[in-house]
């Protein structure tokens, strides 16, 4: 191990004000960031309002969301009943919830635990149909009951699916015969001494000393509201970044909870049915960060975000929570790295830039895996979309073997396998490679057809899997498509990018709730007789349309394989 040079913090701490001096402000949110090295403190502060409303500072000792950043102890959890022969994790999740489908295949615990189960997420497909409406408790685990298809069959590759964690939050606790919640503090919290950090499922729950999430707008901020009473094993615990520090440093150490097996597994990445090994663990992913091994999870909430990463060989400990929408822990953490570990980083990636790949730009789709990527340059940088994804592209880079990747972290890393950047001609297709699986996207027209030529479109359409209708209405120049699901209704714009492929994306979108992604059309003789929505998370949500006979389609894809 490298010893890790003093913990004097002076030497950085001018550097990492200046950093986070945007947030440094009374009238905004912001965040709170601790940095230990060596077990020790070296940097430890709160910037911007905890709550606007209360006119509260944040503070070392707020306590925040960590969103997604729950799912490690949602695994320990598992394992910890592993060891005492309640549960096993390579068994099928019906085996603990019978109730559920067997669609293509039952996922095992260890595979929903590493994201490639295939499964649909609740709250995925209750965004899409209900908007942000707030699920009552029972309605997620039910939106998984319901479910008559899957993204892909398990282990074909990964998608990030926080409904699989609200199904191993399940079968812990059935297994344990108590609550997630009470397991954790009982077996991990208490243990540790983690006084400050708990288990709390919705965010309409009073919790004390808790900042309030803040959503951006145009029009200033408002409440974040995660869109369930029912946030479990996939999100659920609020802490602060001192509880989080002294967990991280017992990580590291492996000499608390848990055992050395437990940290193995959770540390050892998914292998794909493919052959290939991918970068999620179990709760856990390991990945280098110029060229030093770094061990992390983030999250995300609505109005809020978190980073939890350690880097062992230099003992080096960080914990970011945010709690406005617009701020990414996740890059800012990074910019910590480059400035506590500077001397010891490998130059940064080398990345495609627009100069480099601008044959490249354009709009890629492949029917038989219902992906659209595109290779994008907007304002907010140069890079890789999917299925309509907003927000910044994904930085392409390039491999010391000549090829040109992307890696989404939410899902298995993207490769796109034969482009010629010596070529200023526009490729008529490209092959992207997806958790070893390759498929040929063929490049769609730049010049959209207008929405007049798509009043085929207009109609009622329905998805049993959600219990929701599909209403889409048109103008000679504008399309949009109502959906009425059990709980709300969310409306998007329409935008035809080819004869079968149609953008939506969610009517006044804030903040970070945005929905966006494309619409798949099968027609028959007839006329459009089905619409599938894929987003980067949903595969083929198909909504049938109402009121007309069903036709034999004209063309379909083979088959629902994903990439």
């Amino acid at each position: 191990m490298t010893n890790p040079p003093s913990t004097d913090g002076a030497q950085f701490s001018q550097a990492l004000d200046d950093l986070f001096a945007p947030w440094n402000r009374s009238d905004a949110p912001g965040l709170v960031v601790g940095i230990n090295r060596g077990g020790e403190g070296l940097y430890r502060r709160g910037f911007g309002m905890a709550s606007l409303e209360h006119a509260l500072a944040n503070t070392p000792a707020t306590r925040m969301r960590i969103g997604s950043t729950t799912k490690h102890f949602t695994c320990l959890a598992a394992l910890l009943l592993v060891r005492e022969a309640k549960l096993d994790i390579d068994a099928s999740i019906r085996t603990y919830i019978p109730e559920l489908p067997a669609l293509e295949g039952e996922p095992t615990l260890r595979q929903l635990m590493s994201h490639t189960g295939g499964y649909r997420c609740y709250l995925d497909v209750s965004m899409l149909t209900n908007g942000p409406a707030i699920l009552p408790v029972g309605a997620s685990l039910d939106y998984m009951a319901r479910q008559t298809a899957a993204n892909f069959q398990p282990g074909a590759q990964m998608i990030y699916c926080n409904g699989g964690y609200l199904l191993l939050s399940a079968a812990i606790e059935r297994a344990s015969g108590v609550s997630l919640g009470e397991f954790l503090e009982r077996r991990i919290f208490g243990p540790m001494g983690m006084a400050d950090t708990e288990l709390a499922p919705s965010d309409m729950e009073i919790v004390p000393g808790a900042a309030t999430l803040h959503l951006v707008t145009k029009q200033g901020f408002r409440r974040g509201i995660f869109p369930s009473e029912e946030v479990l094993g996939e999100g659920g615990v609020i802490s602060t970044i001192g509880d989080m520090l002294k967990w991280l440093g017992r990580l590291r150490a492996r000499d608390t909870v848990g055992d050395e097996v437990m940290w193995s597994q959770m540390m050892t990445p998914a292998r794909y049915n493919s052959g290939e090994i991918g970068g999620y663990g179990l709760g856990l992913m390991r990945n280098d960060y110029r060229g030093v091994a770094t061990v992390h999870h983030a999250g995300g909430v609505i109005g809020g975000a978190s980073q939890m990463l350690t880097v062992p060989d230099h003992e080096l400990d960080i914990v970011m929570m945010t709690n406005r929408s617009d701020v990414s822990a996740a890059d800012l953490t990074e910019r910590v790295l480059d400035i506590v570990l500077k001397e010891a980083l490998s130059p940064a990636a080398d990345r495609l830039d627009e100069a480099s790949g601008m044959a490249l730009i354009g709009r890629y789709f492949s029917p038989r895996s219902r992906v659209l990527f595109g290779v994008a340059n907007n304002a907010q940088g140069f890079g890789l979309q999917i299925n309509n994804s907003q927000g910044r592209p994904l930085p392409i880079v390039r491999t010391p073997g000549g090829e040109l990747r992307a890696d989404p972290g939410s899902m298995a890393a993207i490769t796109i396998v034969n482009a010629d950047l010596a070529s200023d001609t526009a490729p008529e297709s490209l092959k992207f490679t997806v958790a070893g699986e390759s498929d040929d996207y063929r490049r769609l027209t730049d010049e959209a057809p207008p929405p007049g030529e798509f009043t085929d479109l207009i109609g009622e359409y329905a998805n049993r899997d959600t219990d929701s209708r599909a209403s889409i209405t048109g103008a000679p120049d504008r399309l949009s498509m109502e959906i009425a699901g059990r709980y709300g209704r969310t409306r998007y714009d329409l935008k035809p990018i080819d004869r079968d492929v149609v953008l939506f994306r969610r009517n006044g979108t804030s903040g970070n709730v945005a929905l966006a992604g494309s619409l798949l059309v099968t027609r028959g003789e007839d006329g459009v007789i089905a619409l599938e929505m894929n987003t980067p998370r949903t595969r083929g949500l198909r909504f049938e349309r109402i009121g007309r006979e069903p036709a034999q389609p004209k063309s379909l894809a083979p088959d629902r394989q994903s990439p």
